[in-house]
């Protein structure tokens, strides 16, 4: 949180120009902002998870999964590693858990997103990953099929976590400014519409 207050109070003092955040933590009344992308959050889980705490239904859940995404409720005995209580991914699943009246396991706190995904290919416990880490895990399946990992959406959820460019407001940017912007729009474009694997 502190981190938070700190680029945006840079800003605020000319330290630098434009930061990337969520824009949960943005004061609109200060900061213009410009959205980048709007990131879901995903289920990440190994085949082996699946077929142990599945296994009436396995490997059929994974085509039903696919289709129609997973429900929390159907995950509350499988173990998990997730964000600290203070990430953007844990307090948007934290809000949707208690509006759901659901619980899950936490079998682990970390903040090492990599480390999340490597603890769930060795059937250690599964994860969440925004839409920017898909890539990273389709790779790791890539390298390691024997370990493969699922990405599933959660459905009847918009669990989002919107990114944007925020600069001082009534603050010109110059050129440059305004073309770093549309650069990191255009790489952000490509996570819009991912491919689950």
């Amino acid at each position: 949180m502190q981190t938070r207050k700190n680029w945006l109070t840079g800003i605020l003092r000319n330290d630098f120009d434009i930061v990337i955040m969520n824009k949960t933590f943005v004061n609109l009344s200060e900061f213009e902002i410009h959205p980048l992308l709007d990131e879901k959050l995903y289920l990440v889980i190994s085949d082996n998870m699946l077929a142990q705490y599945f296994s009436g239904q396995y490997p059929e859940c994974k085509c039903r999964f696919q289709k129609e995404g997973v429900n929390l409720a159907e995950f509350q005995d499988v173990p998990f590693v997730l964000n600290r209580k203070t990430f953007n991914s844990r307090i948007s699943l934290d809000a949707y858990l208690k509006a759901h009246d659901l619980c899950l396991k936490c079998v682990m706190e970390l903040t090492q997103l990599d480390v999340h995904f490597q603890l769930s290919a060795q059937d250690y416990a599964a994860s969440f990953c925004w839409t920017m880490y898909i890539p990273t895990i389709l790779q790791m399946n890539k390298l390691h099929p024997e370990h493969y990992l699922n990405i599933y959406s959660i459905c009847d959820a918009e669990i989002t976590n919107q990114f944007v460019c925020a600069f001082q407001k009534r603050k010109l940017l110059p050129r440059y400014g305004w073309d770093l912007i549309q650069l990191i729009k255009n790489t952000c474009s490509r996570y819009c519409n991912p491919v689950l694997g």
